[in-house]
């Protein structure tokens, strides 16, 4: 067993995907589009819908191909990827000199992941989805027109059910890990950092990444409200326009949550820093002060020193207590505001196909 395997040993999908298959979330990329291609071939010509203009087929359908390009590599790879993230994480911010952190405090996690209820867990919350997506698709038409279509597509999202709740599970536990390991430890901060995050984007990359993990959500609820309104049924379905608040609310706390692990102790040690020179400011003030009725001849420097110390106090004050900068805040933004770009287009396509029947 390799030191990261400890992390996810208990997840059977995870050893099968990274072990056995040797995937990589790159290789998730190539291999699931193909793969979708060959089912969709096979299940069109079960079918008799492969070359037929007037059958329904997955093939001709565009929401199977935003699901089997875009989606589902996204979950799967991250799911792939986030398995075996936390002790990477850990040892580059170890390497960034940032904050110490011992090695028996990483491997010391490896407990809490390997818990075997995470996966019954995820496998009961699998089959659910699966069960509950068989019965929605009675109002896709494209996809409910044969028996065998509707269960390939309820049993993959029964495993999609089981990546994803993994993959939150997962997302939790590195949220505490994080804290539990950051808590309460001293951080060197390092404002002038060429990253622009005091030496930590290492972490403000890894909550981006969740950020992206949740806008592919935010993009399937999207494209789901767009066909919805598209096929006139989103009256049915009218807590689907429920979930774009709630996507917001998750992918900023997804966003934010693993930042916040490093911010108490970044904002301790500004603070920490501020109080040595203010305290130093005030002795040579008072001391300066008293050398007005004393010796004048040292003034000027005593003043000097007492300015430099007014710039330092300033300077230090600038320091960094979030470890990103403004170009990821922007990254985060705008992967915020895509998923709704979808439901705009079918909000105005709705208006100018009922203006255009006046």
């Amino acid at each position: 067993m390799n030191r990261t395997e400890v992390f996810y040993s208990s997840d059977p999908l995870a050893k099968l995907l990274i072990n056995k298959l040797g995937l990589t979330p790159i290789r998730v990329a190539v291999i699931i589009p193909v793969g979708a291609l060959l089912v969709g071939v096979i299940t069109d010509s079960i079918n008799s819908a492969l070359l037929s203009a007037n059958q329904a087929s997955l093939l001709r359908d565009w929401s199977y191909w935003v699901w089997s390009c875009f989606f589902t590599p996204v979950v799967v790879g991250y799911y792939v990827w986030v398995s075996s993230a936390i002790e990477s994480l850990l040892r580059s911010i170890k390497e960034s000199e940032v904050v110490e952190i011992s090695g028996e405090e990483i491997t010391s996690l490896a407990p809490l992941y390997r818990k075997v209820l995470w996966s019954y867990i995820s496998l009961l919350l699998g089959v659910l989805i699966g069960a509950l997506f068989y019965i929605s698709r009675a109002d896709v038409p494209s996809l409910s027109a044969n028996f065998f279509s509707r269960m390939l597509g309820s049993i993959s999202m029964c495993i999609g059910g089981y990546i994803i709740s993994m993959t939150v599970i997962n997302f939790v536990l590195n949220v505490y890990s994080l804290s539990k390991v950051l808590r309460d430890k001293k951080f060197n901060l390092n404002p002038l950092h060429p990253d622009k995050c005091g030496g930590l984007r290492v972490l403000s990359e890894y909550s981006l990444k969740t950020a992206y993990l949740a806008s592919a959500f935010g993009i399937v609820i999207g494209m789901t409200e767009y066909r919805y309104i598209t096929l006139g049924i989103i009256d049915k379905y009218w807590y689907l326009h429920l979930s774009i608040p709630v996507y917001i609310i998750c992918a900023t706390v997804c966003f934010l949550l693993p930042l916040n692990a490093s911010h108490a102790g970044m904002k301790k040690s500004k603070e920490e820093l501020l109080h040595n020179i203010a305290m130093q400011f005030q002795n040579d003030y008072f001391r300066t002060k008293d050398e007005l009725k004393h010796n004048t001849a040292e003034l000027k420097d005593e003043i000097e020193k007492i300015q430099q110390l007014q710039i330092l106090y300033d300077m230090t004050d600038r320091f960094p207590v979030w470890p990103f900068d403004t170009t990821t805040l922007r990254r985060f933004a705008t992967t915020l505001t895509i998923p709704v770009i979808p439901i705009i287009i079918g909000v105005v396509s709705k208006l100018v196909e009922k203006a255009l029947e006046l």
